[in-house]
């Protein structure tokens, strides 16, 4: 058989490790360009959002016209979509600032999990454990700090937050490949 039980949870196959290879690779370099470009991380956070809003909106609009009956809701939301994305786009510092406590928020959560995760598995215990204290820290900084500050940090936590996940991912790759040798 192609599949090995890691983990108790499913069955890897025996090429799944180049495909987390490749992704703990991805990983590892978007947070080396967040680290080398930390300026440009934070902003592109509030573009991306703005374009995002954008988009949707234009979807709900076009949505809202194109049905039998006329949504009038998906309309207006649509117009709202465009409204915020274009007001994010032409204030991106200000939507990344306001971002930076909802990621705060998100890194806390997800400490949470990675706790709970960490007390279950059987294997990777101390990895999912030292992520999950990671996030936390990590969450506390942008959520307690003052906007600016927050700002500046963001990069740098994104950065090595990104490269820890990226070396646990690689060294789960290698272990995955070494059970099918």
């Amino acid at each position: 058989m192609n599949t090995v039980e890691f983990s108790r949870r499913k069955p890897v196959n025996r090429n799944d490790w180049i495909w987390m290879l490749l992704h703990s690779l991805a990983v590892i370099a978007i947070g080396i360009l967040a680290l080398v470009f930390p300026f440009p991380a934070s902003l592109s956070v509030g573009i991306l959002l703005a374009m995002t809003l954008m988009v949707y909106g234009i979807l709900l609009i076009i949505t809202g016209f194109v049905r039998r009956k006329t949504d009038w809701g998906d309309i207006l939301l649509g117009f709202l979509g465009l409204l915020v994305g274009s007001v994010t786009l032409t204030m991106p510092l200000t939507a990344t600032v306001t971002l930076m406590w909802m990621t705060g928020a998100w890194f806390i959560v997800s400490a949470i999990f990675g706790l709970v995760s960490a007390f279950r598995a059987d294997d990777g215990r101390t990895w999912l454990f030292l992520n999950a204290l990671l996030d936390l820290v990590f969450g506390a900084v942008l959520f307690f700090a003052d906007p600016l500050s927050a700002l500046a940090y963001a990069a740098f936590l994104l950065g090595f937050s990104l490269l820890f996940r990226g070396s646990f991912l690689l060294v789960t790759a290698l272990r995955v490949r070494a059970l099918h040798r």
